[in-house]
């Protein structure tokens, strides 16, 4: 009787413990959303710098193209990247993030397509 009192005691603290809600430590930095839709700026305390990122395009059950300017001591990086949800971007979502890096400035020769992961691939590509 014991064991079987203890055991739905366990149960139930699981059960409370699956269905508590969650909040953020009060100071938890997100992104600050702005007037325009898809764009958010925040600050980066790994690299020290501030980010100025747009969500250009996104297929929900595909894939992810995001444009970040980041600045840092007055210099600018741009950074274009390609989020896919399957391990591999077809030959035309690459063509398109392709031709989207060059559209915004970005040299052939800085345009990095990644490796598959195994989870889900990032294309990523950089320049200053």
């Amino acid at each position: 009787m014991e064991n079987m009192l203890l055991r739905m005691l366990g149960v139930l603290l699981c059960a409370l413990a699956a269905c508590a809600e969650i909040a953020p430590a009060a100071d938890f930095d997100l992104a600050k959303k702005t007037d325009t839709p898809g764009r958010f700026i925040f600050h980066s305390h790994v690299w020290n710098d501030d980010n100025d990122m747009r969500i250009v395009e996104v297929v929900y059950d595909n894939y992810a193209l995001a444009h970040t300017i980041k600045t840092k001591n007055g210099v600018q990086l741009v950074l274009n990247k390609l989020y896919s949800r399957t391990t591999q971007a077809s030959n035309d979502l690459q063509q398109k993030f392709r031709q989207f890096s060059l559209d915004t400035g970005v040299l052939a020769e800085n345009i990095l397509i990644l490796p598959p992961n195994g989870k889900t691939n990032v294309f990523t590509l950089s320049y200053y």
